[in-house]
């Protein structure tokens, strides 16, 4: 699964609506409100890393670590695969 989706979503919910600089490890996935989505790559930092480095930035209400849906695999999957899958079939 790691090799599928060797990503995560760090959902943090700041006291209010931020600016989100980036970050080097992390990057923003999505933003509702003060709600933000951070896409991290596991082997490159750790949750509880990333959650450190925000909380010396911003005032952060709530938190949590969310796995990716099983479209969002299906997706890395078929755009990281060999380009012989991105070809049309045809009979033979």
């Amino acid at each position: 699964m790691d090799r599928m989706a060797p990503f995560r979503y760090l959902v943090a919910e700041f006291e209010e609506i931020v600016e989100v600089d980036h970050h080097p490890n992390a990057s923003v996935h999505k933003q509702e409100g003060s709600r933000v989505w951070f896409r991290f790559n596991k082997a490159s930092i750790t949750a509880t890393k990333l959650i450190s480095d925000l909380t010396k930035i911003y005032p952060i209400k709530d938190i949590s670590v969310e796995e990716p849906d099983i479209e969002d695999i299906i997706r890395e999957v078929y755009n990281n695969s060999p380009k012989i899958f991105n070809k049309p079939l045809t009979a033979e």
